[in-house]
């Protein structure tokens, strides 16, 4: 149910480098709607060609995937500027983020679940701890290198997924120190052998891995 106090304001349409998202114009074409969207009455929404691009979900869970993003719009700072503290989920999945900024992590502080999938990125800012009301967030197919140690420091997370990752290593110390995490997915990454050694009881969440290749025959 939507708080009153929360008014339902439409986000606003956002221009990229050589891309420009869904422009929405009253009367013209068929009215493209996304369940859960509010899209407001006498308008319709064009998305990009080739693309499920849309403004977004609802004011509370803004879904901006597949918008061909290289950063969070500014303007959508500025539309929901009063109502960040609740917000709870955001999807910017499958765009071209290179990196996610301080500005993005210390204005919606409340997020509970951060979808960042299929992007570019490679780290995290430090202010990723002030999160502390995240309980899941989504790093598959990125290029993280590392394992993101200002996660381990997020005392809520749950789920941790950087499956399709150049992962090798991982901090072991500092991710069994996490009393919520129960899962971390890690399939696709090129982890040694020691990583696979993490199993219960020695560590306290499920650990998931590509099967092991097997070694070829000389």
């Amino acid at each position: 149910m939507w708080h009153p106090e929360i008014p339902r304001v439409p986000l606003p349409c956002t221009r990229t480098r050589h891309v420009t998202t869904p422009r929405c114009r009253g009367g013209v074409g068929p009215r493209h709607r996304v369940p859960g969207a509010r899209v407001p009455p006498g308008t319709s929404c064009h998305p990009v060609p080739g693309s499920s691009c849309h403004p977004a979900g609802t004011l509370r869970a803004p879904d901006l995937a597949n918008c061909k993003l290289m950063a969070f719009p500014v303007g959508i700072y500025k539309a929901m500027r009063s109502v960040t503290e609740g917000i709870h989920r955001i999807s910017l999945a499958n765009n071209e983020l290179k990196s996610i900024t301080s500005r993005f992590v210390t204005t919606f502080s409340q997020l509970t679940e951060l979808n960042l999938a299929g992007n570019y990125l490679h780290r995290l800012p430090e202010e990723i701890t002030s999160l502390q009301h995240l309980r899941d967030i989504n790093l598959s197919r990125n290029r993280f290198r590392r394992f993101p140690e200002p996660l381990a420091t997020v005392p809520t997370l749950e789920t941790i997924d950087l499956e399709e990752n150049e992962i090798a290593e991982v901090p072991t110390d500092q991710l069994a120190s996490m009393a919520s995490l129960r899962s971390l997915n890690l399939r696709a990454n090129p982890v040694g052998p020691e990583v696979r050694l993490l199993v219960r009881p020695l560590v306290p969440f499920d650990l998931l891995l590509s099967p092991e290749e097997p070694i070829p025959k000389a």
